[in-house]
Order: C-alpha cells, then sequence, then structure tokens
C-alpha cells in the first residue's frame, strides 16, 4: 500500500513540475523521466498496488478478484484512449516513449 501510494505522489509531483496535468486534462508537456521511465501509467499502478495491498490486508479472496475488471477496464477502456489522444498530441515523440517505456510496469 505504501509503496502504490508513494509511486502515485511521485508521479503528481514530477506533473506538476513539468506544469501538465492529470489525465482528465489536456495535457501540455509529455512527462518521460522520474518514475514515467519504468511505467507509462504510474499513477493507475499505484492505484492498483494500494488496492492490491488493501485486499491482503483484508485477507478477502473476493477484494482481490474485484481488482480484475478494474484493471481490464483501464487495460482496454481508459488507457487506449488515453494513448490515441497523447499520439494526436505529442505524435512521435509519444510513440518513440511507448517503444521505450511498458504500459504498466
Amino acid at each position: 500500500m505504501f509503496a502504490g501510494t508513494g509511486l502515485a505522489i511521485l508521479a503528481l509531483m514530477r506533473m506538476h513540475r513539468a506544469g501538465t496535468t492529470s489525465s482528465f486534462n489536456r495535457s501540455s508537456s509529455l512527462v518521460c523521466d522520474g518514475v514515467f521511465r519504468l511505467s507509462r501509467n504510474p499513477i493507475y499502478l499505484g492505484m492498483l498496488l494500494v488496492l492490491i495491498g488493501f485486499a491482503l490486508l483484508l485477507g478477502n479472496l473476493w477484494c482481490l478478484l474485484g481488482l480484475l475488471p478494474l484493471f481490464a477496464g483501464l487495460s482496454f477502456r481508459v488507457i487506449p484512449g488515453e494513448e490515441r489522444g497523447l499520439t494526436e498530441l505529442f505524435g512521435e515523440q509519444y510513440q518513440h516513449y511507448c517503444q521505450r517505456t511498458r504500459r504498466w510496469f
């Protein structure tokens, strides 16, 4: 849980320093360094790690299994839409970033 929280906070801080916003708004710059070197989606990854930790803390298999639809929704619905928008906005620069950096980890 702490690792996930730290990862998300580091990502948000890096985005803030770059003067850009979260996925809910139009990005003004492409951040490819810091935790974004490890994952193209460190905030989502951090969120999932927190939820996995919480499910393990509760010792509830159903909570853990309940994360599968969230992971699927992010992987197949949310992130592809964001990637299309970033490709339109940053073009080849974003495509090179995608080739160098994994979607999750």
